[in-house]
């Protein structure tokens, strides 16, 4: 009998040993879902807000907690923070003037922002996952508030590395992912064309690959048609 009992306590213990590994480790079936953290969100990711209007941007992400480059036109003091909870929430303290972005990750590369210091937005928020998908030697025309044909050359990462029609130095960067693209682009010049904002970009790709959109700058706006 003392046996019997010494074996049934022991079996009970192992058991509950097993459940308590199994339930530690997020095992049993029902599983946790994917698990995000501030590391989730690095490299570049592209904001695409549809509404209450329509405008792109993109920001770096240094996988700490910190957002390290902000690809607008006008951005804020850098570094911003950022936050990102297990279950994919997130929060952004972001921009000019200083804002709370508030949203959740659906994978690792993509996620919707809903509020932005408590208004509802509509965003799509996705990782730029080809840094150089624009790369190449492209013939740009900006239309309305400004009419300046110009050429920007664009590298591997992204960034603009020179160009033509427009006063050097020339900096900035032009991201593209699926069909959607934005870009800063900087200049020499003092003044409006200092820098030029593209947002809104559309990519149609053929014999020919062209974005097209709207354009900002510190002054007047208008469309912009980049042609490689």
């Amino acid at each position: 009998m003392k046996r019997l009992l010494a074996v049934i306590t022991s079996s009970f213990a192992v058991v509950i040993l097993i459940t308590f590994i199994v339930i530690s480790c997020g095992g049993g079936g029902g599983g946790g879902g994917p698990q995000y953290s501030n590391a989730t969100l690095t490299g570049v990711w592209m904001f695409k807000m549809t509404s209450p209007f329509t405008i792109s941007v993109a920001s770096k992400f240094d996988g700490n907690g910190l957002v390290i480059e902000d690809y607008d036109l006008n951005p804020g003091t850098l570094p911003y923070s950022y936050s990102v909870q297990a279950d994919g929430t997130f929060t952004i303290s972001t921009g000019n003037p200083p804002s709370t972005v508030t949203g959740k990750l659906t994978s690792s590369t993509a996620g919707v922002i809903t509020s932005v210091d408590g208004t509802p937005v509509t965003v799509i928020f996705k990782k730029i996952t080809d840094l150089g998908a624009c790369q190449g030697t492209w013939n740009g025309q900006l239309a309305g508030g400004h009419t300046n044909s110009f050429q920007i050359i664009v590298d591997g990462t992204g960034t603009i590395t020179g160009g033509s029609g427009f006063s050097a130095p020339y900096g900035g960067k032009l991201f593209c992912e699926s069909s959607d693209s934005t870009g800063l682009l900087t200049t020499g010049i003092v003044g409006e064309l200092s820098r030029i904002k593209f947002h809104t970009g559309t990519v149609v790709s053929g014999a020919t690959v062209t974005i097209s959109g709207n354009y900002e700058t510190n002054g007047p706006v208008g469309t912009y048609t980049l042609v490689k």
